[in-house]
């Protein structure tokens, strides 16, 4: 019970409804060559807590943040060695019919 009665003074849970929160994000991103793409972000991010609910002293009871970033992405293969193909100078000795 003791429990219980935290939960519904934070406005969480089942037991209260003095809280919202709501989130969003976009993300896009283009191939510009072989390793190298652009790519866009946009985030939004919002709560609100009621006026029946506590707060601690100094801390908002409701924020919207929202921004976007754009940058590049450039893929270095660290394993290049590994990834090697075949060379087509080693034919095979056998002949096809």
């Amino acid at each position: 019970d003791a429990l219980k009665e935290q939960v519904q003074k934070a406005g969480l849970g089942q037991f209260g409804s003095g809280y919202d929160s709501y989130t969003a994000r976009a993300h896009t991103q283009f191939r510009l060559a072989r390793w190298l793409s652009a790519y866009g972000d946009y985030f939004y991010y919002h709560y609100k807590f009621t006026d029946t609910v506590a707060m601690a002293l100094g801390a908002a009871s409701a924020l919207n943040r929202q921004g976007a970033r754009v940058g590049l992405d450039l893929v270095v293969p660290l394993m290049a060695a590994m990834t090697k193909r075949p060379s087509s100078s080693k034919r095979s000795s056998t002949p096809q019919v």
